[in-house]
């Protein structure tokens, strides 16, 4: 700050010659205010807004250019989406299986049903071969032939088994290509979230409510990521900074709640309670141009008061404290 500046807002205690009220220390409000800048490259398409417009936190102002980003993430999506076309799918081979294995299973019962006929007829014939009623022949086919069916009993058994393990192996080799392909997906989901973030910051959208301040640009302008394009701040709540000097500290604190006068014209002052929300640690010298010992009075420390505004405080006023 210019040191004459600083002297105008410099008031030492019991220095006010104001007839009508004693202050301590005089300042300007400022607002806290934040320059919206684009997060994109291209032209502006549209942008709602007016120095002077009171814009609500989250609300669309406007929109960039940027249909490389819709591009970029129609295809990444169209590839997340193909993967599942290209999953193999085991199904129709193993029912194929499943049904082979019905039917084996099927065979063995008929066959087990043969043999157990072929036992009992086993069983009477050698009675009958002991009795010497029947000859031993006979019973030689029918041993014959039981051992036939054994032996296809354990051929459809071990059929049985073969399939069991060609359906567990479709099975696995159906999981390995399939994690194979959606080892794609991984990939494939952060590219799109990057490519939807980039589509996304083409939005223009206002952080904080607050009053429009000042436009830097406007629709159809061609804009590069980082250009301001609006300045915004909360005028609800203004800060006056003020400064007190070294004598002054040990009469204020944070938090410490104290009375801000506006003086109008004339008779006409505006008193508003304020509450002090920063005190500076470090002390400034004024005028900063000149550093001797002399100047060392004019040691003063800038604090920061916290004003809630009814409407007719305005950045830049001039103001006055008083805490005693």
């Amino acid at each position: 700050m210019l040191p004459g500046l600083i002297l105008l807002l410099l008031v030492f205690t019991g220095a006010c010659n104001n007839k009508k009220r004693d202050y301590q220390a005089s300042g300007i409000f400022e607002g806290r205010e934040v320059i919206v800048s684009a997060e994109s490259t291209g032209k502006i398409l549209q942008l709602d807004l007016e120095e002077g417009m009171v814009l609500d936190a989250g609300a669309p102002v406007g929109m960039i250019s940027c249909s490389q980003q819709e591009l970029a993430v129609q295809q990444a999506r169209a590839s997340l989406e193909s993967l599942e076309d290209k999953k193999a799918d085991a199904g129709p081979n193993i029912k194929v299986l499943e049904q082979q294995a019905v039917l084996n299973q099927n065979q063995i019962r008929i066959l087990e049903d043969q043999l157990a006929a072929l036992v009992r007829d086993e069983t009477r014939l050698q009675r009958l071969v002991d009795a010497e009623a029947a000859p031993v022949k006979q019973l030689d086919d029918v041993r014959t032939q039981k051992s036939v069916v054994e032996k296809q009993i354990a051929v459809a058994k071990s059929q049985v088994d073969i399939t069991k393990r060609q359906i567990e192996a479709a099975r696995q080799n159906t999981a390995i290509q399939n994690r194979a392909i959606l080892s794609e997906k991984s990939p494939l989901s952060a590219k799109l979230e990057q490519l939807e973030d980039l589509e996304e910051k083409c939005r223009i959208t206002n952080p904080m409510r607050g009053t429009v301040l000042t436009q830097y640009a406007y629709a159809h302008e061609m804009v590069n990521a980082g250009k301001a394009l609006y300045k915004i701040a909360n005028l609800d709540t203004l800060y006056l900074k003020a400064y007190v000097t070294g004598t002054q500290l040990g009469e204020i604190r944070l938090g410490q709640d104290l009375t801000v006068w506006i003086d109008q014209g004339g008779e006409a002052v505006l008193s508003y309670p304020g509450n002090i929300s920063w005190i500076s640690d470090k002390a400034e010298f004024t005028p900063k141009s000149i550093m001797t010992v002399d100047e060392r009075a004019n040691l003063v420390y800038p604090v920061k008061i916290k004003v809630v505004n009814d409407g007719r405080i305005k950045l830049g006023m001039f103001a006055e404290v008083q805490w005693k």
